[in-house]
């Protein structure tokens, strides 16, 4: 659904578009470390974890099955490794 009559640029005068392009800047950052948290749903009932790992195990993906090995894990032991 699609609006027939869309905005673009070039529909932008030529002067405003010139200003807006002053303005571009260029960053570069380096990044030192990151960090990262697994969220499986740990802070939910169970029988909400029961259901994301049936609907993960018939998702497609390789991904998808492996985070819903990684909640039967966690259904087993109860909690993330």
């Amino acid at each position: 659904m699609g609006r027939d009559n869309s905005w673009s640029l070039d529909d932008a005068p030529a002067d405003y578009t010139e200003q807006l392009m002053q303005g571009i800047v260029g960053v570069e950052i380096t990044i030192v470390s990151l960090t990262g948290q697994l969220k499986a749903s740990q802070n939910q009932p169970e029988r909400n974890r029961v259901s994301v790992k049936a609907g993960l195990e018939g998702g497609e993906g390789g991904q998808a099955r492996v985070m819903a090995f990684s909640l039967s894990l966690f259904l087993l032991w109860g909690r993330v490794f």
